[in-house]
């Protein structure tokens, strides 16, 4: 009795050991880090302030030099010693000289260590990212995994940087770009050449308006000015320039100093857009001074960027649509543009799927259980006729015009250098047909002249813009597109949605896009 008690413990001790070494083996994985080496802080370029920038010692050194050369070595230095700050854009780590090159050449606002003359170094920055880990986008749980991430911030809000050292790029051309963060005292100075934002008779106009214009925190000092940048016409021949020594771009403004934006007010698509303070893009005014001859002017315009045509629902079709299964979800709902992806509270919900063709063909296809999953606008299934006939291939061919990057013939899982994101939304263009069965996520416009094969993994925030057939490979990788899905489709083809796929509205995305279209004059005053 005693021995069976006995190989009874001895069985059970074998058995919580073997158990508690099982479950070592599954709980003891740690961290992977897969983070790459040469990452900067940001930090590192400015003072504890965050704004001051710190000055650095330059001076160019031969590397890698071939034991074979006869006119350098490893480690020669060539060119002055030089004192640079450096400013941190969206592609390049620029280094400008902290003084002026000769006493007294420029004045106080555009010299010293705000000079802003030719750069000394340029390099191409290959990345602004985070490090932090990974997570479930679908309810926000952390996983062991670290990674660079650089998608849930704008890459200027991000923390680290990498540096392609060993390519040092030509120095750019430092036209108008994005402005970043909308803030008040924003504006800037093309120029030809340096200092000649003196010549603006306002140019007092920013040392009393209560707001920072120089981006250094603190309002209404003697020097305090919109900054200069070089226009392309400095770098033209002197004959052959335009003779605009000057342009001055800012945000348009109310009397509360409040930036007034242009856009979707009341965030309902079929409502004329209109200036306002809560939705849309800012509106600039732009004063220029140009001369011809004894003949001299100023004109001042103001410019709008036109949201995106109204899109009736977060899935859009001129052609037949079918089902098979029920693994899908296609949202009519407001839905923010960053994951998880929440629902917008109080906001206004479009149809689950417009059509110009007849929505009885989409119904009938589903079965009950997949009723429930296309929500939005007119109860569950939420598919009814357009309100709107949009023009896709005029959608299309315009976005074209701007693509970042175009892909001739039909592509299968193609590489592109930047699918973008969403501090960089990109215009992507597959002249031909675009099949995807591995892992494919990016944000912006994709713009695919025929059809589109979902397979693998695909994470598009933005709109995709499809001028064939659609069809939804099945299987158990997830699919996600926030923002709308625009199918031109044809009466003889068929899009089918089979796999696990969810499309979201998201008005917020869709406003965002409105950034990748140009500023249109909308008012012009000379004197």
């Amino acid at each position: 009795m005693n021995r069976s008690i006995s190989t009874i413990s001895m069985t059970v001790m074998a058995a919580a050991l073997a158990l508690a070494q099982g479950l070592a083996g599954c709980a003891g994985k740690g961290d992977i880090d897969r983070t790459q080496p040469d990452r900067i802080p940001k930090a590192m370029f400015f003072q504890d302030d965050g704004v001051t920038p710190k000055i650095f010692y330059f001076r160019q050194t031969d590397v890698a030099v071939p034991v074979t050369s006869a006119w350098t070595f490893e480690g020669m230095m060539t060119g002055d010693l030089e004192k640079v700050r450096f400013d941190i854009q969206k592609n390049y780590l620029v280094g400008y000289r902290s003084y002026d090159y000769a006493p007294g050449a420029s004045n106080p606002f555009n010299g010293g260590n705000n000079n802003q003359d030719a750069p000394l170094v340029v390099f191409p920055i290959q990345s602004h990212f985070d490090v932090k880990r990974e997570y479930n986008p679908g309810t926000g749980e952390q996983t062991n995994v670290i990674s660079e991430n650089t998608n849930d911030r704008p890459w200027f809000d991000r923390e680290f940087i990498r540096i392609g050292y060993t390519n040092q790029a030509a120095a750019p051309h430092f036209g108008l770009g994005e402005p970043g963060p909308f803030t008040p005292g924003w504006g800037q100075y093309i120029v030809t050449d340096p200092g000649n934002s003196g010549l603006d008779p306002n140019i007092g106009a920013t040392t009393s308006d209560g707001l920072d214009n120089d981006g250094d925190a603190a309002v209404d000092e003697s020097s305090e000015h919109y900054p200069e940048t070089g226009s392309k016409q400095g770098l033209l021949p002197l004959a052959d320039r335009l003779d605009y020594p000057w342009v001055k771009v800012r945000y348009k403004l109310n009397g509360a100093n409040q930036i007034l934006l242009f856009g979707d007010h009341d965030n309902d698509p079929f409502t004329p857009p209109r200036e306002n303070l809560v939705r849309g893009i800012p509106e600039i005014i732009i004063t220029a001074e140009g001369r011809k001859g004894a003949g001299e002017k100023v004109v001042t315009v103001e410019a709008v960027k036109w949201p995106l045509p109204p899109v009736p629902g977060s899935v859009y079709t001129e052609g037949p649509l079918g089902f098979a299964g029920a693994s899908f979800d296609i949202d009519g709902r407001d839905h923010y543009a960053s994951a998880p992806w929440d629902t917008v509270p109080g906001a206004t919900p479009l149809l689950g799927i417009a059509t110009t063709y007849d929505p009885s063909t989409v119904t009938s296809g589903l079965n009950a259980a997949a009723e429930d999953n296309i929500l939005g606008a007119g109860g569950t299934p939420s598919v009814q006729a357009s309100p709107v006939n949009l023009d896709i291939a005029a959608m299309a061919a315009a976005f074209n015009l701007m693509a970042d990057y175009t892909l001739a013939g039909n592509q299968t899982n193609p590489v592109v250098p930047d699918w973008g994101d969403l501090g960089d939304l990109k215009i992507i263009h597959i002249a031909g047909d675009l099949a995807i069965s591995g892992n494919m996520t990016g944000a912006g416009v994709l713009v695919i002249d025929g059809n589109f094969q979902m397979g693998g993994t695909i994470n598009w925030e933005g709109v995709v813009i499809c001028l064939g057939d659609v069809d939804v490979v099945g299987g158990g990788s997830a699919k996600n597109i926030v923002g709308a899905l625009l199918v031109q489709g044809s009466l003889a083809g068929n899009s089918v949605v089979n796999g696990n796929i969810k499309v979201l509205y998201s008005s917020e995305m869709l406003q965002n896009l409105s950034m990748l279209s140009k500023y249109e004059i909308s008012s012009w005053i000379d004197q």
